[in-house]
Formats: C-alpha cells, structure tokens, sequence
C-alpha cells in the first residue's frame, strides 16, 4: 500500500477510520540486484507558450523553498510524502508510525521504463494500466501467461510501443 491508498482509508469528519488500524506499508521486496520500486515523480514545468512564464518561475521557486514546500507536505498527512533522499528525516514520517518503512523510498526508487531510459512508450504503456491490468487477469485467474495474451486482447505493450 501507499500513503495514497491510505488516504481512501480515512472516514469523513465526525467518521472511523475505515480499516485505517488494519491496514499497514512495507519496502517492497529486495531480490539479487537489490531492492527496487517506482519513485512518486513530483513533474512540474512551464509551458513554453505561456502567457506568464517569468510568474510561473519564480511561483515554482518559492513552492519549492523549503518553508511552503515542507508545510503543503505537512498538511497532506504524508499523502505528499517527500521524495527525495535528503528528507528522511522530515517531520512527516513522524506522524504514524507505519510510515517508517517509506521513509526510504528515495534510495531504492526509480522512474518509469527503468532501466531503460524514460521515454513516451513507457509513458503510454503506464497510462494505459497495461502492466496493472495483465496482473489483475493473472491473479483472478481471468487470464494466464499459457493463454498466449494475458490481456486478453484489450492491448499489448509491444503494440503500444510501436503506436507510440
């Protein structure tokens, strides 16, 4: 699970948290070449075209000091965790301590496609939920990999890729 997740686990004002006391994170598994996970990119850029550019800088400037930037953390209860290595010692993990396992994220995190280069098919393949949608089929037995295509013949990566 991920802080993101948690957040679906919260009741309304004046509500239980739903499920929140039974519901807990870990580092994802380590195997022979280390422990390895998707990192949470924080992507913020300016449109070339803008009509505002030099605001939109010197906007993105002050987000990013670290007076706003560790209070808009704060106020998301971690749902906006930190993701950089120098922020393992923020104030937010410190708030439950079931965020523990996160705070080393930034270590063993990478981007999408990795270890290939980023690029616009690995863009396309994870905003298509191709990879999430083929385990969905595996794991409630809708498909398998001796079916030939595990997605059921509602995409293929290579196909997407050459799309893309």
């Amino acid at each position: 699970m991920d802080p993101q997740s948690d957040q679906s686990l919260r009741g309304g004002e004046g509500e239980e948290d739903a499920g929140r006391e039974q519901t807990g994170f870990h580092p994802s598994p380590a195997g022979p070449t280390g422990r390895h996970t998707v990192g949470v990119p924080r992507s913020l850029g300016i449109w070339k075209a803008g009509k505002n550019i030099d605001a939109a800088r010197e906007f993105l400037r002050w987000f990013f000091e670290p007076a706003q930037y560790h209070e808009w953390i704060m106020s998301g209860d971690n749902y906006n965790h930190p993701v950089w290595r120098d922020m393992e010692s923020h104030a937010v993990w410190s708030l439950d301590p079931k965020y523990k396992p996160l705070k080393a994220l930034a270590q063993y995190s990478h981007l999408y496609g990795w270890p290939a280069p980023p690029d616009e098919r690995i863009q396309m393949i994870t905003n298509s939920y191709i990879l999430p949608n083929m385990f969905a089929k595996a794991v409630t037995n809708a498909a398998s990999p001796k079916d030939g295509d595990p997605l059921g013949g509602d995409g293929d990566p290579a196909r997407v890729a050459d799309v893309a």
